[in-house]
């Protein structure tokens, strides 16, 4: 009886391990999600280490062997950029913003042949440095391709949920 309680015990831990340790694929890219969400987010007190670090984070979640696609309504930057292109993009706006806070609301992950592809409404609150605010709730669709093992990002763009 006792060696069966035991025997019990370490197979339980031994599952729990395993979930912790070794997560699905689909919690991997919404981790990758969080990530590229934490690189953006500024808070009015960040330093600049953090911010270069954040930087440095961001660029890493790209793919540097491909262009990364963005079609988003009203995003100036629209198109094909590589990964340093956009990590430099990302550096300008969030020296433009005092803070930037963005939320997610609601995720789902689809993966197929290699390649996710994550629906997802995210909230936003940026204050600009001259005191402009801006709230939105938008739908987005990510997606990330594995390379080398990792899951990077190759596209972003907007849910389309209404057509005028």
């Amino acid at each position: 009886m006792k060696k069966t309680i035991i025997a019990i015990a370490v197979i339980a831990v031994a599952v729990i391990a395993w979930l912790l340790f070794f997560p699905n694929e689909k919690k991997i890219v919404l981790k990758q999600l969080d990530k590229i969400i934490e690189s953006v987010n500024k808070s009015s007190d960040e330093g600049n280490i953090a911010a270069a670090a954040k930087n440095l984070a961001f660029g890493a979640l790209l793919d540097e062997t491909n262009e990364i696609s963005i079609t988003i309504d009203e995003f100036p930057y629209n198109g094909s950029h590589s990964s340093s292109e956009l990590a430099s993009l990302e550096a300008q706006g969030r020296l433009y913003c005092e803070t930037i806070d963005i939320r997610l609301k609601g995720t789902e992950v689809e993966i197929k042949d290699g390649v996710a592809t994550i629906n997802f409404t995210a909230a936003f609150t940026v204050v600009t440095k001259f005191g402009a605010k801006y709230d939105e709730v938008r739908p987005f669709v990510a997606t990330l391709k594995k390379i080398d093992k990792k899951w990077k990002f190759t596209a972003f763009r907007d849910k389309q949920v209404l057509k005028k």
